[in-house]
């Protein structure tokens, strides 16, 4: 990656720095003169902010690998550092501010809520179940069968293989069978959806039935519509941004603002609404945000399309553009 002539003094102190910052995971916890140091290397040449990315992107495809959490022994998903979306060239010019104000660990008021938002499950057989908040489930285990019953709402399963008992997540419409593999299952009123982005994962509806059912494999997804009589056509997905809520992230390439405003409601008690039509109609091109911090997505939006940012009173809605 390019970088001016003049920063060539600095370059390797702050590639250091940048790398201290990824893994920290939270740039407030680095040193105030370290962050200042940052500021102004990303400040001197727009070359050094692609710079930092490029590297943001590293982080990614280590976290993608595992290499992190194996090397250091974590015992379950940490969150992914916040990132930066551009929307067009002019928000190009406008996006160092949004990661200065990252850089500098400005934020939000964050929800004081302490009830976890994801729970990850180690299950006796090794499958690492990660279970979105307000899902109501059950887990049987028998000699011969691994049986998770979701009644409702969202999970993703990383399926320790066991060739001598199945595991099978049944939902109100669906069985979804695997041997070993990582898939997610979601289940409202409106029917159940399987996402694969590992392996290869047997649809079976209705529940229950004995019959072959149909396969859909990694990078695929199929819906079971309730009280329709069979399964939708299985569709290609990007299924490792899908399910990558489960490790803490959220991932966007080509939704609206409006969009992934509304995906990130999902996670937080802390409502994030885009009161311009044409900021919640502008679009991200591909970076991920830390899931748990929605203020860092209102800022950084805020800062690529100069548009305010602000909150109530009671600091449970974020608003980015003109107030109300």
């Amino acid at each position: 990656m390019a970088v001016r002539q003049d920063d060539n003094r600095y370059s390797w102190r702050m590639l250091q720095a940048a790398l201290v910052m990824i893994l920290c995971r939270d740039e407030r916890r680095l040193p105030r003169k370290l962050r200042r140091r940052i500021l102004q290397w990303m400040q001197r040449s727009p070359d050094n902010l692609v710079y930092l990315f490029e590297i943001a992107r590293i982080d990614q495809a280590l976290g993608e690998l595992k290499l992190l959490d194996c090397s250091t022994h974590l015992s379950r998903p940490k969150p992914r550092p916040q990132g930066l979306s551009f929307v067009t060239r002019r928000a190009a010019l406008l996006g160092g501010a949004a990661v200065v104000a990252l850089a500098l660990g400005i934020s939000l008021l964050m929800s004081s809520d302490d009830s976890a938002v994801i729970q990850h499950l180690a299950l006796e057989d090794g499958t690492q179940m990660h279970v979105l908040r307000g899902a109501d489930f059950d887990i049987e285990f028998t000699e011969h069968s691994r049986l998770i019953k979701l009644s409702r709402g969202e999970a993703v399963f990383e399926v320790a293989k066991d060739p001598e008992r199945p595991f099978i997540v049944r939902t109100p419409e669906s069985d979804s069978i695997a041997v070993g593999t990582r898939y997610g299952v979601v289940t409202d009123s409106s029917g159940t959806t399987t996402t694969v982005s590992e392996g290869e994962v047997r649809v079976v509806t209705p529940a229950g039935a004995a019959a072959a059912g149909t396969r859909v494999r990694a990078g695929q997804e199929i819906k079971a519509v309730a009280g329709a009589p069979r399964l939708s056509y299985v569709v290609a997905v990007d299924a490792n941004r899908k399910v990558s809520w489960s490790a803490g992230w959220l991932e966007f390439d080509g939704e609206t603002v409006g969009q992934a405003a509304k995906t990130f409601n999902r996670f937080s008690d802390v409502r994030i609404e885009i009161t311009q039509p044409e900021i919640s109609n502008a679009r991200l091109t591909y970076y991920r945000f830390s899931l748990d911090k929605p203020e860092s997505f209102a800022v950084a939006i805020g800062g690529a399309l100069d548009a305010p940012v602000t909150r109530d009173p009671a600091g449970k809605v974020i608003y980015v553009g003109e107030p109300k």
